[in-house]
């Protein structure tokens, strides 16, 4: 193209912008995940599975996945159990992929 001395609307040079940590965010933000919330209803049967002797295999769940989880016992005539995970969305899907697992682990060993 042939260089012309009409004036352009662009600037010659942009200065950068990192849009991943949002609108006004400085160079030492760092972006944090969202904390979510999952309920996760287990039968009484394979509750079992999940806590281990001493609560052992929800410790080592808690531990792997670095999520809170938290087990309610089940209400009076109720064959569930409530178990509610708390931690970033990688560590809450890392939490019930463990407690899959481990029913599924404990129903296989029978």
């Amino acid at each position: 193209a042939p260089a012309t001395d009409a004036p352009r609307s662009m600037p010659d040079i942009v200065p950068a912008v990192d849009f991943r940590k949002g609108p006004g965010a400085s160079e030492n933000q760092v972006a944090t995940p969202a904390t979510t919330t999952t309920e996760v209803v287990i039968p009484c049967k394979y509750i079992g599975f999940v806590c281990g002797a001493n609560d052992s295999d929800l410790a080592e769940i808690k531990k792997i996945s670095g999520a809170e989880i938290t087990v309610h016992d089940p209400k009076p005539g109720d064959t569930n159990s409530t178990v509610i995970i708390c931690g970033d969305p990688e560590q809450t899907k890392r939490a019930q992929s463990l407690i899959h697992a481990f029913i599924f682990c404990g129903l296989y060993q029978k």
